[in-house]
């Protein structure tokens, strides 16, 4: 899994993350729109679980606590 810095997030229009394993829980200062092109994701944000799937979208807000996997 690639974990991106703000200051490349910032210089990019989109970022692709592949996921092959849990990541650490962490917050962003900033909103974080995740689409799912393919497969499925596990997410926990703020203490709640949710899997989704293709197509599915998601937008956390800034301080949301989450891991991906």
């Amino acid at each position: 899994m690639n974990i991106l810095t703000s200051s490349e997030i910032e210089n990019t229009p989109y970022t692709k993350i592949i996921i092959s394993k849990k990541c650490p829980y962490h917050t962003h200062t900033f909103f974080e729109f995740m689409l799912v092109t393919q497969g499925m994701l596990r997410q926990t944000i703020n203490g709640e679980e949710r899997v989704l799937s293709e197509n599915d979208v998601c937008i956390l807000r800034p301080d949301s606590v989450h891991t991906l996997s």
